[in-house]
């Protein structure tokens, strides 16, 4: 016998009467009572992530090609940056000392700096692969100060930058064609000689024209401010970072080494494929430090395979938990869709970068996100469990990520909105995770304690077979006895009665011989009646714990049934319940099943009612009538006693849950009448109040007619 959990989990497993739970160690946690807290702090720091963004002052902007910083000085007002409009020729690098010594210059056009080129570049061309030279006058300039450090984020580019001639720095190769071309996704600050009160700033550029091609923010400053900020924006995204790899080890180590939970191992691939993506494409592209000799499109392939992979994870990620709104087929059909977006990374280099590719890869992955959506919406609506916790924490990517392309469509570098947004799903799946695993704890708990109830009842069952046979001798001597007695009696009257005729009334045992008269065959038949109901239940026992699955098949008057179990607890009944009403409709058709049977149930009913009430005055109420619309008989038992709150009536029909278990209750009494009715072909319905009482309604199928 195994024993499963909702999530269809095997947690235990019975053999040879004997339990074996499964191997589980992973303890609730943290997460799993701070849920509402740790959801709140989530939105917090995502919506103080702009903090991280105020790197610089941003000035007055550039007109024209010229920027006026005559009132600026880099130690009191901070760090500047350089945007607006500058001056721009397509297709051509310009000799950057061209500036200074006033040479000819071919006519310019404008373009806003930061922005991408697809938003600037004229479309006609054809051409994926465009060059330009940027130039900027800065007029103004406070000699005094001696050095200043100039700051250029990372985007998809090569170029060389260049202050009054200079070559300050450069990344990647500008090549002549796009099989040269070799672009650079490094983030890069120089310090340069501040010596003249103009400086020109010129940048060459060679890139594909795709969506991600772009001229990113350029600030200046003193060196000190900038290192000094930038260790704070580096330090932030490091700590987040950092504490999503964390988790997601947590996870690796919760599964490999304590539970084999596919949910754990799904999260734990998300946050190592998070990591290797954003290390590799956005966050300091730090693998250019380790192996700097490897190229621009071995990180950017590493990046696409990784980010594709890690949405694939998030889709199994979410089958654990709602396998119903992530069919098997449909998971299936997401990992086809996967595999030949990563495909596409075969493809040359010069034609990676390409719009139509960069267009298929993103058209893949929004429908991975669309279906996850539709998925996860429907799975809210039906309520399931950890439905919202996942919902909410895909919204917060899902909402970063949206965020994050909308101010890189107007500022280029990337912000940590994207991290804040994985974050914060990430910790609700730790959240979701650590609820699950706390609810199959408290099952398996519960199980285990059903499972050693289980072993009582087997060994009931090998008990009442062994001593049956000792229970049965006795109790056949008494309905000798009793039918002895009866047919005894019988005889007896005439005499007896000819006897009062000619000496009167006599009495026996401070008994009258009237009242003996009448009451001395009722409590005969009494004796045989319940003598023939324990050989009745110690086969009952017999076949509960063999489970045979058979009820006799005979017509059955409900309303004569009931009055047969009443009078077998007659005698408790006076002394515990005063005010028993019976409201039985007339005329009811027959039903389909053993009497015998259908009383055992009704005495059980009748007996938790009465140990129900909290005075011998409350009314307890047993009424039949017929519902012509189902063509069935319902049978009420209420009671006005003490009542169950909802947990205790979720609980009270299952099997070994008693409220008398110091007193000997076993458990079973509701759970056998459920099982009874039901071999009817009924049903059975309990409804139940705190303080108010309990109503137990059955309904059983009318077969046979008056």
């Amino acid at each position: 016998m195994e024993v499963i959990d909702p999530d269809g989990n095997k947690i235990a497993f019975v053999q040879d009467t004997k339990i074996h739970l499964m191997k589980n160690n992973h303890r609730g946690s943290f997460f799993s009572g701070n849920s509402w807290l740790i959801a709140i702090l989530c939105v917090l720091l995502f919506f103080l992530t702009g903090y991280s963004r105020r790197n610089a002052n941003p000035g007055v902007g550039a007109v024209r090609g010229l920027m006026k910083l005559s009132n600026w000085n880099p130690e009191r007002d901070g760090a500047i940056e350089l945007w607006g409009e500058w001056d721009v020729w397509w297709d051509t690098l310009i000799d950057p000392r061209s500036f200074d010594y006033q040479a000819e210059i071919p006519a310019r056009t404008l373009a806003r700096v930061p922005s991408h080129w697809l938003s600037e570049r004229q479309r006609e061309s054809d051409n994926p692969f465009v060059r330009a030279t940027y130039h900027l006058a800065l007029t103004g300039i406070d000699t005094t100060v001696g050095v200043l450090a100039v700051e250029m984020h990372q985007h998809v580019m090569a170029h060389q930058f260049f202050v009054n001639g200079r070559e300050v720095f450069s990344e990647g190769v500008i090549g002549e064609t796009p099989r040269e071309h070799v672009p650079s996704l490094y983030h890069r600050m120089e310090c340069f000689s501040a010596v003249a009160e103009t400086l020109h700033i010129v940048v060459h550029m060679g890139a594909f024209k795709q969506p991600s091609a772009g001229f990113g923010p350029i600030r200046m400053g003193h060196p000190f401010e900038l290192r000094r900020k930038r260790k704070m924006s580096v330090g932030i995204a490091s700590f987040l970072l950092g504490t999503i790899l964390t988790m997601g080890l947590y996870h690796g180590v919760v599964f490999f080494l304590f539970r084999r939970d596919f949910a754990a191992l799904h999260l734990f691939m998300f946050c190592m494929l998070f990591g290797i993506c954003h290390t590799s494409s956005f966050f300091e592209n730090l693998w250019t430090v380790v192996s700097p000799a490897a190229s621009y499109w071995l990180y950017h392939r590493i990046g696409w395979l990784s980010g594709l992979i890690g949405a694939l994870s998030l889709i199994f990620l979410a089958r654990e938990q709602f396998p119903k709104e992530f069919p098997r087929k449909v998971v299936l059909g997401l990992s086809v869709l996967v595999v030949v977006l990563c495909s596409l990374m075969a493809v040359p280099n010069h034609l990676l970068s390409t719009a139509p590719v960069k267009h298929v890869i993103n058209g893949g992955s929004s429908v991975l996100a669309a279906y996850a959506v539709i998925a996860l919406g429907v799975a809210l609506m039906r309520k399931r469990r950890g439905a919202f916790l996942f919902f909410a924490g895909y919204g917060a990517l899902g909402t970063s990520h949206i965020f994050d392309s909308y101010t890189y469509s107007f500022t280029m570098p990337m912000s940590q909105y994207l991290t804040f947004g994985t974050l914060a799903l990430v910790i609700t799946q730790t959240i979701a995770i650590a609820q699950r695993s706390s609810r199959m704890q408290q099952e398996a708990s519960e199980r285990q304690q059903e499972l050693v109830h289980a072993e009582k009842l087997a060994a009931m069952g090998t008990l009442v077979s062994t001593v049956a046979h000792e229970v049965n001798n006795p109790n056949n001597v008494i309905r000798l006895n009793a039918d002895a007695l009866q047919r005894s009696w019988k005889e007896i009257v005439p005499i007896l009665d000819e006897y009062v005729l000619d000496h009167g009334e006599f009495c026996v045992g401070e008994m009258s011989y009237g009242e003996i008269r009448e009451e001395f065959p009722r409590a005969l038949q009494r004796t045989s009646r319940n003598s023939e109901r324990i050989e009745h239940i110690v086969g009952d026992l017999r076949r509960f714990a063999q489970k045979e699955e058979h009820v006799d098949s005979e017509p059955v008057d409900i309303n004569q049934t009931i009055r047969n179990a009443a009078a077998m607890i007659e005698h408790t009944l006076r002394s515990n319940a005063r005010n028993v009403k019976f409201e039985l409709c007339a005329d009811l058709p027959r039903v389909s099943g053993s009497a015998r049977r259908l009383e055992q149930v009704i005495v059980n009913l009748l007996n938790n009612a009465r140990q129900a009430l909290l005075n011998p005055q409350d009314e307890i109420l047993i009424s039949t009538s017929l519902d012509k619309a189902s063509n069935t008989i319902l049978l009420v038992v209420k009671d006005k006693g003490r009542g169950m709150d909802k947990r205790m009536l979720q609980a009270a029909q299952k099997p070994f849950f008693s409220t008398k278990q110091t007193s000997g209750g076993m458990g079973l009494g509701l759970s056998i009448c459920k099982r009874l009715v039901e071999l009817h072909g009924g049903r059975m319905q309990i409804e139940s109040e705190q303080g108010r009482g309990t109503c137990v309604t059955i309904r059983l199928p009318c077969v046979h007619y008056v």
